[in-house]
């Protein structure tokens, strides 16, 4: 699992191909707007949308996160 740009697309592919690595859940492209097609329709690979901070719940923790920091800081 991994950030695009973390990995790269084409060694992904390779070690899929290969065997070296089983699996691959992946949500966010290097290249959004190119994704990797060969990769993201392999087999082998999981592909969610770029969503997992779209929760009420997540988005509530973010604005807490968020007012903890500004709170932080020394004016």
């Amino acid at each position: 699992l991994a950030r695009g740009g973390l990995v790269n697309d084409d060694d992904m592919l390779e070690a899929l191909e290969s065997g070296k690595v089983r699996a691959a859940g992946l949500d966010v492209w290097l290249s959004e707007k190119d994704p990797n097609w060969t990769l993201a329709q392999h087999p082998a690979v999981s592909c969610t949308p770029h969503i997992g901070a779209g929760t009420k719940e997540a988005q509530k923790r973010i604005g807490q996160e968020l007012v903890d920091i500004v709170e932080g800081f020394s004016l």
